[in-house]
């Protein structure tokens, strides 16, 4: 049993590191595109670490995987005027749960 399981993961490992890695490159990619509008350094170490701790903390709470978004709705809001503040990102919350239901 415990030599199948290992089979398994063996397989599904490099699967794994590629999804985990172009996961942590789109988080990367808005990160950077955000902070070079605001003229910020964007630490790519500690987004690293956050994706991996947001992944095993929500692996307990059987969570779907956590990642970057391409939708760039924080690009979006700042090139519109917006300011990305807790507000803004309740505003979104609120439109995704009003859209969602209806796809």
């Amino acid at each position: 049993m415990i030599i199948e399981s290992m089979t398994i993961v063996r397989a599904l490992m490099p699967t794994a590191v590629l999804i985990a890695l172009v996961s942590f490159l789109e988080s990367i990619a808005v990160a950077k595109s955000l902070a070079g509008r605001r003229r910020e350094k964007v630490d790519s170490n500690q987004e690293l670490v956050a994706l991996g701790v947001a992944n095993v903390c929500g692996s307990f709470l059987s969570a779907y995987p956590t990642s970057g978004s391409l939708s760039r709705s924080a690009l979006v809001a700042q090139t519109s005027g917006a300011r990305c503040t807790p507000l803004h990102g309740l505003v979104a919350s609120c439109l995704v749960l009003v859209v969602l239901p209806a796809g």
